[in-house]
């Protein structure tokens, strides 16, 4: 102890402890004399202190985030957690040397409620604790148009309509209105329902034309927001032949009027006539009256897209390429088994058949040996099947022997099956 009497210590921990201090002389004259005292030692404990303050406001579908900072004069370690009166269920990471980071995302339900953000900061004796209320805003999301990019084909002088459909994804969702942007149709006009989103129009003339349809929500809350399609549309006039297609022993052609007819012959009954007797002459494909837009074949059979866009096969199906479900021949034009008005480019091939939908997807059906069906196996489908990756980018498709070919909208060519 130095000659000045002072004493001098560190707690280590929380407690109360003595210690005698004692003084002696230099026993002038002798003997030495002293004098013993008690000094009473109290260690506390500080208790830790959260300093920051947590943001008071959040909104819905945006990430909320409180940086907390805690302090403690003893210099004790300090450690941060979620108190048991946090509502908000957020998640807190310790950075373990008295800062961390709360954070959490309400979701679309959550707007125009609020709840607790507690968090807890604890050194070896004590815990300061704070609690904040939340208060979280409603935000406002665009709505989506959930059945455009399409193409809808339609005889020059016939109505035609399009059901356009979009979900607002608010809760509650918004009211939407539909409107028209521009459009490229030189030979007639369009209208859209404002409250159903249906576009009508009348061809006036032959021609491929686009238009914008737009739908935008009420705006709650401010700004109002929008969504923006392209819907296509074919004007096809009539008493030509727009397409044609020929397989080993039979030919198909579609003429503007939609009439599809064909002639040549097989067992397999692929010139759709309703019977497997050859013709050296045109005839009108039985129940074909309705219209028909694109055509295609293979040797043994043959498959054509209905002006509605929906997709018909015929001929032979031993391996299920007449997309029905089943394996039994058909001497007229049979629906494939989804039986909807979304296909536009349709392309057969011994054995099996590929489809791109208005919607940019592809799918085949039939054998599937090689792998040609691209769905990553070799089981043979006897309904349309997507290709694996289900992507929604590709223009058209060619059906070959064993292998199929596409090409996607950025120009490029995937191929795949037999090598």
């Amino acid at each position: 102890m130095p000659a000045t009497g002072v004493v001098s210590w560190t707690c280590d921990g929380v407690e109360t402890c003595t210690v005698n201090v004692v003084v002696t002389d230099d026993g002038t004259p002798a003997p030495a004399l002293s004098d013993t005292e008690t000094l009473t030692i109290e260690c506390t404990d500080v208790a830790p202190q959260i300093t920051s303050t947590p943001p008071a406001n959040a909104t819905e579908n945006v990430a909320y985030t409180y940086d907390i900072t805690c302090t403690d004069a003893d210099l004790d370690a300090l450690t941060l957690a979620k108190g048991a009166g946090d509502t908000c269920a957020g998640i807190l990471v310790d950075n373990d040397d008295g800062t961390g980071t709360y954070m959490f995302t309400p979701d679309e339900n959550q707007g125009g409620t609020s709840c607790d953000v507690q968090v807890t900061c604890t050194d070896t004796q004590d815990t300061d604790t704070h609690t904040t209320t939340v208060n979280i805003s409603e935000d406002n999301r665009a709505p989506v148009i959930t059945n455009l990019p399409a193409t809808e084909p339609i005889l020059v002088g016939s109505p035609g309509s399009y059901d356009a459909d979009a979900v607002d994804p608010d809760i509650p969702a918004d009211v939407l209105t539909w409107s028209l942007g521009a459009d490229t149709c030189s030979s007639f006009a369009l209208s859209i329902d404002t409250t159903t989103g249906v576009v009508s129009w009348t061809c006036g003339g032959a021609e491929t034309c686009t238009v914008s349809v737009v739908v935008t929500d009420d705006g709650t809350p401010a700004p109002a927001l929008s969504d923006a399609e392209t819907l296509t549309i074919q004007c096809a006039s009539a008493r030509k032949l727009v397409r044609i297609s020929t397989g080993h022993k039979e030919g198909n052609g579609s003429k503007e009027d939609g009439i599809l007819v064909s002639r040549g012959g097989y067992a397999r009954g692929q010139p759709g006539g309703g019977t497997t007797t050859v013709s050296h002459s045109l005839i009108k494909v039985k129940d074909a009256d309705a219209g028909w837009l694109y055509v295609d074949e293979s040797d043994h059979h043959s498959c054509a897209i209905g002006m509605d866009g929906t997709l018909w096969c015929w001929g032979e199906n031993t391996d299920g390429q007449i997309g029905d479900g089943t394996t039994t021949d058909r001497d007229t034009p049979t629906l494939e088994a989804y039986g909807d008005g979304s296909w536009t480019v349709v392309s057969a091939s011994d054995g099996h058949t590929c489809a791109v939908r208005s919607d940019g997807s592809l799918w085949c059906w039939g054998s599937n040996a090689h792998g040609q069906l691209g769905d990553g196996t070799t089981t043979r489908r006897t309904i349309p099947t997507r290709e694996m990756n289900a992507d929604a980018d590709w223009m058209t498709v060619s059906a070959g022997v064993g292998h199929t070919c596409g090409i996607r909208q950025d120009g490029t060519l995937w191929c795949w099956g037999w090598r």
